[in-house]
């Protein structure tokens, strides 16, 4: 007889991400090293999509396609949070990858703070930073 956990039990590729607090990592592995930044997404790529295709290397924690606040557009980029540090080695080797039809560009995550190169650009409308 099979045994199966409870239902409310997130399973390993779920067919959804894990929400900030139910994530199951190794402490010892910062969010950080288990991030990767994910460019060149269609604009018609959702987090579901992306989550689909990149659950298939691993476990994750946290999935986004980043939009614009006010129109809700994607920017055409996002972010993948796997639950091991392993799981973005084996994503990353597995290059490369194709979403929604179109090649992305993974690459792992660098923070604000550790990002060496900024721009930012002020006009009477908007204010603009990049950190690349």
């Amino acid at each position: 007889m099979e045994v199966k956990p409870p239902p409310s039990r997130p399973q390993p590729n779920s067919s959804r991400c894990r929400r900030r607090g139910e994530e199951r990592h190794d402490p010892k592995e910062p969010e950080q090293l288990r991030k990767l930044f994910i460019g060149g997404l269609s604009f018609e790529t959702t987090d579901d999509s992306l989550r689909e295709h990149f659950e298939k290397w691993g476990t994750l924690a946290d999935c986004v396609v980043m939009r614009d606040p006010q129109t809700k557009r994607s920017l055409g980029f996002g972010f993948v949070t796997f639950s091991r540090v392993e799981e973005v080695d084996t994503a990353m080797h597995a290059r490369p990858h194709k979403v929604d039809g179109r090649v992305v560009e993974p690459k792992r995550a660098v923070s604000r703070e550790d990002s060496v190169k900024t721009w930012c650009s002020s006009n009477s409308e908007e204010n603009f930073c990049w950190w690349y």
